[in-house]
Order: structure tokens, then C-alpha cells, then sequence
């Protein structure tokens, strides 16, 4: 594989996991400040 195919899958994964990561603690966040 071209390295530039490779540098474009490790980023969009990293995209991925970024954007899971944010909802997830933004989900915790809202559970928690629920009165």
C-alpha cells in the first residue's frame, strides 16, 4: 500500500475515535449534571 493510503486511513480512524470519545464524555457529563 502507498503511504499516503495509510496516512489517510490512520487519520480518518483517529477522526472516528475522536468524535466517539467527545460523545461519550459529553453523554457523561449531561448523566451527571442531571439534577
Amino acid at each position: 500500500m502507498d503511504k499516503v493510503k495509510v496516512r489517510l486511513l490512520c487519520a480518518r480512524w483517529s477522526l472516528v475515535l475522536a468524535v466517539r470519545l467527545s460523545r461519550r464524555t459529553t453523554n457523561t457529563l449531561q448523566t451527571l449534571n442531571v439534577p
